[in-house]
């Protein structure tokens, strides 16, 4: 499913690249906040977004990325393996060089977690709708580029909660 995703998310991207309608590439860096059970993890993630502007401020976004590290609690490792998914983001107009954007989607999760008294590792998957948002500031001469703070949640039905709160940097190509 994640080599379909992410073809998916190339195919888009260079097709984008041929349209005349503006898109923009972010890279961010963050922390997956978990929690399965009574375990908590926070393991540092990097993921690479492609979005499609619709039309001013409303933009289709696809995104895929993965684990930077893994993290223990309660004798249990959890790595993130990938994580991609889609969604709808929403910019208000920029002012003083700052703007808010919401994000609504879909998202998948795959996970790795061992326990550490049987060395055996168990791969789940973790699928919902993911919502969130952030700020994004613009202080370049250069207005397509930007730095943002975001954060977003992962609702599933399965018991399991998952948060990502990430720092990121924006290119808009007009």
């Amino acid at each position: 499913m994640v080599n379909k995703i992410l073809v998916a998310i190339m195919l888009v991207a260079i097709s984008v690249g041929l349209r005349a309608e503006p898109y923009s590439m972010e890279v961010n860096i963050g922390k997956q906040l978990a929690s399965v059970d009574a375990a908590k993890f926070s393991p540092s993630a990097a993921e690479m977004r492609f979005a499609w502007y619709l039309q001013p401020k409303v933009a289709l976004e696809l995104y895929a990325g993965g684990g930077l590290n893994s993290d223990e609690d309660l004798d249990i490792e959890y790595r993130v393996k990938y994580s991609a998914g889609f969604g709808l983001r929403l910019e208000s107009p920029r002012r003083n060089d700052t703007r808010a954007f919401a994000q609504l989607g879909y998202g998948v999760n795959e996970f790795e977690l061992e326990r550490s008294n049987n060395g055996q590792p168990v791969t789940d998957e973790f699928d919902g709708v993911t919502y969130g948002g952030g700020i994004e500031i613009t202080p370049f001469r250069d207005k397509r580029l930007g730095l943002n703070v975001s954060f977003r949640r992962y609702y599933g039905d399965n018991g399991m909660e998952l948060d990502v709160g990430s720092l990121g940097f924006r290119v808009v190509f007009e």
